[in-house]
């Protein structure tokens, strides 16, 4: 399987063969191949055929004949989630709430992973199955609500990373 612009005398130009690379595979199904294409970006947009190289005997003499298909044309749309803004220090008092956040974008819409590190430890991912706290997409805004603030929130940083099938980024702060 080839992602083709032009093909000439049996040579590719200008094209590039994906069976057997990264991120694609070939799936044999009784007559039938299909081309798989996994974790889709944008740089898989193109047209794409199928190369064939047939023999075949006809009046005792040897042929060989190329086919080309055309599969047909992708164009991949979306983009990697950029953050537009890091989380800013925030302070809060005991036991009281607070909310950080930052804004972002990316097609389709990232999924949030929040993650604190405190006084200058590695950055561990945030467990919020505690309750105490939650983690909020509205629009552009992905938050982390903290509550009830302790001592061992003090000197705390947090970092988000965002993800969708185009990438990831984490936030810097």
């Amino acid at each position: 399987m080839f992602r083709v612009r032009e093909l000439e005398g049996g040579n590719v130009r200008e094209a590039k063969r994906v069976e057997n690379t990264t991120g694609y595979k070939l799936h044999r199904t009784n007559s039938r191949l299909e081309l798989v294409i996994e974790k889709v970006t944008t740089e898989d947009s193109g047209n794409y055929s199928c190369n064939l190289d047939a023999e075949y005997i006809a009046n005792d003499q040897l042929f060989k004949k190329q086919y080309t298909s055309p599969i047909g044309d992708l164009s991949v749309r979306g983009s990697r989630p950029n953050v537009l803004e890091s989380p800013d220090r925030v302070t809060g008092d005991l036991g009281s709430t607070i909310v950080v956040g930052v804004s972002a974008v990316g097609e389709p819409a990232p999924t949030v992973q929040w993650f604190r590190s405190d006084r200058g430890e590695e950055f561990e991912l945030i467990d919020i199955s505690s309750g105490r706290m939650e983690t909020k997409v509205e629009q552009d805004f992905y938050s982390l609500t903290i509550r009830n603030l302790s001592l061992a929130d003090h000197g705390t940083e947090f970092r988000v990373k965002l993800s969708n099938r185009m990438g990831s980024v984490t936030s810097l702060k």
